[in-house]
């Protein structure tokens, strides 16, 4: 999702709190000091949003993600089924209907075989969003043929 502006930032923390509270979830906003902190100790993992959306006042009941850490200014949104499947399914098409519709030019990142966000350089764009590339997707498959997950990644 392109947030590139200050506006477009207020926009999308708006949405998220409406979508949030409409299913009784809450959210964990990091400060541009928190992040910068990160960012000294760690200079490859800067970020621009950093959010946790999670229920029931418990910050470890995590829903969804919200980050462009490691794809710097292409903000992605992970999303965990939770202990409430039918809540997290209901959060999630909500949200995404209204940030589409906000932000029509945002794209879909594949969840791979493992589980997993793909790395933003093992991805390639697609008709429908962004696919791994085929030239790496088989650290992204689980088997015994070589270069496959290892089988740690598929349990």
């Amino acid at each position: 999702m392109p947030l590139t502006t200050a506006v477009d930032r207020a926009d999308f923390l708006t949405i998220l709190n409406a979508e949030a509270a409409a299913t009784g979830l809450d959210l964990n906003v990091e400060t541009a000091e928190e992040m910068e902190r990160w960012a000294e100790m760690a200079p490859n993992s800067r970020k621009s949003i950093g959010i946790t959306v999670y229920r029931g006042g418990d910050i470890r009941q995590n829903e969804a993600r919200v980050s462009d850490q490691f794809h710097f200014g292409h903000v992605w949104i992970s999303f965990q089924q939770g202990e409430d499947p039918a809540l997290a399914r209901r959060f999630r098409e909500r949200l995404m209907s209204r940030i589409v519709e906000r932000w029509p030019e945002t794209l879909s990142v594949p969840v791979a075989q493992t589980g997993a966000l793909p790395h933003k350089e093992d991805l390639v764009r697609g008709d429908h969003g962004y696919e791994i590339d085929p030239s790496r997707i088989a650290g992204y498959i689980c088997g015994t043929a070589p270069g496959n997950a290892p089988k740690w990644a598929c349990d």
